[in-house]
């Protein structure tokens, strides 16, 4: 089950949608890159805001906004991704996807649409959305278990 979810960016609304086909959507997009492991980056990103937000970040002298810029880059691919799959509740390409990526051939060309937003308040918005999926994913089809082999 794919889940979708809205975000304001700089006074735009923004739909992503994540589902199983998303590492695969990425991997497409973004050769060479593993889903699971760039989403394992952002999960880390996210607890840092976290530990700020609750006064128990490691070191005061490093504030959350100081990522790295490979971290910032795992951030813009996971939601160009997102608002990639948006456009389609097919695996498959159609015209809308063809033209998301004639306007915008990479995540930096999409990020340029936006002159300012949050990182710290659409970053655990993100993380959250491969969270509920995985959770749906997760699910057992059936709730009875199986009968006893013979």
């Amino acid at each position: 089950m794919a889940l979708e979810k809205s975000i304001t960016i700089d006074g735009k609304e923004v739909r992503f949608r994540a589902s199983a086909v998303t590492p695969v959507i990425y991997s497409t997009l973004f050769p060479n890159r593993d889903f699971f492991r760039d989403l394992m980056a952002l999960e880390s990103m996210n607890e840092r805001i976290s530990n700020d937000e609750e006064g128990t970040a490691e070191s005061a002298s490093e504030p959350v906004q100081n990522f790295t810029a490979a971290e910032y880059s795992v951030f813009m691919r996971v939601m160009y991704t997102y608002a990639y799959q948006a456009l389609n509740t097919s695996p498959f390409m159609n015209q809308a996807q063809r033209e998301f990526r004639e306007r915008y051939p990479d995540e930096w060309t999409w990020l340029d649409d936006f002159s300012q937003f949050s990182m710290l308040e659409i970053l655990p918005l993100v993380t959250e959305l491969w969270g509920s999926n995985a959770k749906e994913l997760a699910k057992a089809k059936n709730q009875r278990p199986a009968p006893p082999e013979k």
